[in-house]
């Protein structure tokens, strides 16, 4: 699994076409929007449950 954090809605066009090909590829993903600047603590909380259930790659 691989775990894309964006950090606001406008960079979502960019890294859905990653999400597509990820798809494309088969390779389980998940891809939220949280600022790292504005809200550094839901960003810690994405990567501490996503390192939790075992993702290897987090964008």
């Amino acid at each position: 699994m691989i775990g894309i954090i964006v950090g606001s809605d406008s960079d979502l066009e960019t890294m859905n076409n990653c999400v597509d090909k990820l798809n494309e590829l088969n390779i389980g993903n998940e891809i939220v929007t949280a600022s790292a600047h504005r809200n550094p603590d839901k960003v810690t909380e994405y990567i501490k449950k996503w390192e939790a259930t075992g993702y290897k790659i987090i964008i």
